[in-house]
């Protein structure tokens, strides 16, 4: 490795994760996790004078679209909508025939197996916990990676796997099942009860709350303001302090996988106020402008 180099992760234009070292006789290594498989990840290596680039191809890389990749002894995490299906690669090809192919899941703290695949007497037995998962898992032996459909958050939980041929081989896949994010509201506050336009005129976004869910005003594509909780019973509130008129404010719910967004319209939350506040600024404006006029006459 050069002095100076910097390894990095960006999602489209914006950097996610970053890695550099002082001993540049060791090779640089960074993880990614896939939030979005729909996104454009490039893993860029640069120093002060110059940079390289790599974009990731999910599909060539674990195969399929739709996979979750991964090797080796590290949890590989995947965050994903319910009711999508969603493949667990091993990131292998070319599984022994007669390999003994186990899959574990653990939703809390114990481990329960989900699958069973092994040759019986030259015949390949699979068997499925139908309890949980009922006709909704799929085992492509070639390769011991596993299919679930019609995810749903009770299937959050680490997966592993367990490949068995002269040695056992193991993974270890953390699922997150969120369900999508739902629609925010923005109300006034105030009501009428204040003659101040900045009083009277008080929108509050407020959304349901669920997992990770975080709520959050932007002016134009600036994030201004934002909260969450870890209580999920709680609906989340948010109000906004507005600076400038002529300003787009957009209140924003998201959870990893998915967002929804309500655009505020201060003539329909405040009218009044609105009619209001523009007859200020122009009084304002007017008097300015005096006092431009003034100060040049005398």
């Amino acid at each position: 490795m050069f002095m100076d180099v910097n390894l990095s992760w960006y999602k489209g234009d914006k950097i996610i994760s970053s890695i550099t070292s002082t001993d540049s006789s060791e090779r640089l290594y960074l993880p990614l996790n896939i939030t979005h498989l729909n996104s454009t990840y490039t893993c860029v290596a640069a120093n002060p004078v110059s940079n390289q680039t790599a974009q990731l191809s999910i599909t060539e890389l674990c195969y399929n679209t739709g996979l979750l990749c991964g090797a080796g002894e590290e949890v590989i995490r995947l965050q994903e909508l319910e009711g999508n299906t969603v493949t667990i690669c091993t990131g292998r090809t070319g599984v022994q025939s007669d390999a003994h192919i186990l899959w574990f899941y653990r939703p809390e703290d114990v481990d329960i197996r989900i699958v069973n695949s092994q040759i019986i007497r030259g015949e390949i037995i699979t068997d499925y916990n139908r309890d949980r998962f009922r006709d909704r898992l799929q085992l492509d032996r070639t390769s011991g990676s596993l299919t679930i459909r019609n995810t749903s958050r009770e299937d959050s939980g680490v997966y592993k796997p367990h490949i068995i041929t002269g040695t056992n081989l193991v993974w270890s896949f953390s699922v997150d099942v969120y369900a999508p994010a739902s629609k925010p509201t923005i109300r006034n506050q105030a009501g009428r009860r204040s003659v101040s336009h900045r009083e009277s005129c008080s929108p509050l976004c407020s959304v349901e709350n669920g997992k990770d869910v975080n709520l959050s005003w932007y002016e134009g594509e600036e994030r201004i303001s934002s909260i969450t909780s870890t209580d999920s019973s709680e609906r989340l509130y948010l109000p906004l302090n507005i600076t400038h008129l002529n300003s787009t404010y957009t209140c924003v719910a998201a959870n990893p996988v998915s967002n929804q967004t309500t655009q505020l319209s201060i003539t329909e939350l405040c009218p009044n106020t609105a009619d209001t506040v523009l007859t200020d600024s122009y009084q304002e404006a007017q008097r300015g402008l005096s006092s431009v006029t003034l100060v040049a006459v005398l």
